[in-house]
């Protein structure tokens, strides 16, 4: 008798699955995850070097509309108009500059800094 009820068990969740499986067929299929700290397309941002933090490896720009940004940088990040590359932008606050960078979520990674002479 046990044998029976377990035989007839079994054919209900055959049955079941079978007939579910239509549906599963058609589910779509899943959108792929993208990732949250994909890089952004190129921009550009013009202002006046505020401040270095070498320690941190970062700048800040203030923008003519008076809000100020922030930027990371490593080191392949491309200097021009700077004496000594990175290490000169310490001396150059106040200095006009042109920062190329890509937005990574909340980070401003700059790639290329272009400093103008001081006014």
């Amino acid at each position: 008798m046990r044998k029976a009820l377990q035989q007839v068990a079994m054919t209900f969740a055959v049955a079941a699955l079978i007939g579910a499986a239509p549906s599963f067929a058609q589910a779509p299929a899943p959108a792929p995850e993208q990732k949250q700290d994909a890089a952004k397309a190129p921009a550009t941002v013009s202002g006046e070097l505020v401040s270095v933090d070498s320690a941190a490896k970062s700048i800040t720009v203030k923008k003519a509309d008076a809000t100020e940004m922030k930027f990371s940088y490593a080191e392949d990040t491309e200097v021009v108009g700077a004496d000594r590359g990175l290490s000169g932008l310490a001396t150059m606050s106040g200095s006009e500059v042109r920062v190329t960078y890509t937005a990574r979520g909340s980070a401003n990674i700059a790639t290329k800094i272009e400093v103008r002479a001081k006014k």
